[in-house]
């Protein structure tokens, strides 16, 4: 087990996803879909997505230091690992917090920010969902 944020193999969790991710979309294309809800299963409950999950909405994302209701907006390698350990798919979500942005001609649109655990959680089933 990786201890420390810098010394996770990126490369080789890329290759175990995107291994699963592949199986997913050939069992797709089978119509196999108790193989798709396994390799789904599988995905998610998996170590090396829940690390990509956290770093792609904590490091590679584009809205990464944008903070939720809990004010959290940016994570230490040593809270980024924690957080990995937390993520559970219980299907409960922390309060989305709401802001108000302009529009043109001077009307303003919400806008909801959910929190990093949050996000971490949608992006770990994007990547089940996505191939």
């Amino acid at each position: 087990m990786t201890t420390k944020w810098k010394n996770i193999n990126w490369t080789s969790i890329h290759i175990n996803i995107y291994d699963l991710q592949y199986k997913i979309f050939c069992s797709a294309k089978e119509n196999n879909f108790n193989l798709i809800r396994y390799y789904q299963r599988k995905l998610v409950k998996s170590r090396e997505a829940k690390l990509l999950a956290v770093r792609l909405v904590t490091q590679d994302n584009r809205g990464k230091t944008t903070a939720g209701i809990d004010g959290v907006s940016k994570l230490s390698p040593k809270q980024r690992l924690q957080l990995t350990k937390k993520l559970v798919m219980d299907g409960k979500a922390s309060k989305i917090k709401r802001v108000f942005i302009p529009k043109a001609g001077g009307q303003r649109r919400p806008l909801g920010i959910p929190t990093i655990e949050d996000r971490a959680k949608q992006m770990l089933i994007k990547l089940a969902l996505e191939p």
